[in-house]
């Protein structure tokens, strides 16, 4: 790879973490919009309330669980396309090292450790050399 792809690839991956935050916000927001619709739809069976509005409302949850669901999709689409990229990186070690920080968010610790490494910054290091070494 290039000195310029690394670049790219480090202002792609990046914004993978901003992805993964806004991904995960989705799904609470999406979880949260089923139990109201799981609530009126009860509300509605049980014959509680104005079943018209009720029944609006609804509607009105499951368009937007939908919207939820499809942005949140297309967000994992390019965390999809970013990870295709780490796969074109030719050292294996460091793509295990970018996929765990940037796709799966975990922090430079978490890395070291989870990778037999008791140096902490061992990751880091790492990746700092591919990106601004080459």
């Amino acid at each position: 790879m290039s000195r310029d792809d690394n670049r790219a690839l480090r202002e792609e991956l990046e914004s993978c973490r901003a992805l993964q935050a806004e991904i995960s916000d989705y799904k609470r927001r999406t979880t949260e919009l089923q139990k109201e619709q799981s609530c009126l739809t009860s509300l509605i069976a049980e014959g509680t309330g104005n079943a018209s509005d009720l029944a609006a409302l609804n509607i009105l949850i499951a368009d937007r669980v939908r919207h939820q669901c499809r942005a949140r999709e297309r967000l994992e689409k390019k965390l999809l396309e970013a990870d295709k990229k780490i796969g074109r990186v030719p050292d294996a070690e460091l793509r295990v090292i970018l996929r765990q920080r940037y796709i799966d968010g975990l922090t430079w610790e978490a890395i070291g450790r989870r990778n037999g490494h008791p140096w902490t910054a061992w990751a880091k290091v790492k990746v700092h050399r591919f990106f601004y070494k080459n």
